[in-house]
């Protein structure tokens, strides 16, 4: 009898051990938590989906005693007109205006200001930024390439907040 099993196994006539079959269930219930998972966070983070974020202040305000307003403007980073190295300039410069209305014909006229600026101050060299005469006389040329965009008389004063040479 041991001779005749071995001769089936050998013709390979035995039927095979059946293995119990798994159910799927698990791995479709996983497929459809990741399906589900990847369409919520699309949802989510898709543009437009949200409410429109606060429009980020080009300008900060700040209301004088004396009836003026003084505006920070954003800061400044550009490249010194130097051959011999490359230098930079990180500036922040604050205006104080003659009128408290003018803060809003700046805020409107910010890509010019802020273009005038960078133009003027990326023609310095390092010996131009030097020294408190020539940051005055920077003051004064700022004061009139700004004045010119929002109106010769609204700018009072022109403040240094950060002159930083690198």
């Amino acid at each position: 009898m041991a001779d005749t099993e071995k001769d089936q196994e050998a013709e390979g006539t035995e039927e095979p051990l059946e293995v119990p079959k798994k159910s799927k269930l698990p791995l479709i219930i996983g497929a459809v938590a990741v399906v589900a998972a990847g369409l919520g966070a699309y949802i989510a983070l898709k543009p437009g989906a949200k409410e429109p974020a606060e429009k980020p202040k080009k300008v900060a305000k700040h209301v004088d005693e004396e009836g003026g307003t003084i505006v920070a403007l954003q800061p400044f980073i550009v490249n010194l007109a130097d051959e011999e190295q490359v230098s930079y300039l990180k500036c922040t410069i604050a205006l104080e205006l003659t009128d408290k209305e003018l803060a809003v014909t700046l805020e409107k006229k910010t890509p010019p200001v802020r273009n005038a600026v960078i133009l003027y101050l990326s023609s310095l060299t390092l010996a131009d930024t030097r020294g408190i005469q020539n940051k005055q006389k920077i003051l004064s040329e700022l004061s009139t390439r700004i004045g010119d965009i929002i109106g010769k008389d609204g700018i009072h004063r022109v403040y240094l907040n950060e002159f930083v040479i690198q």
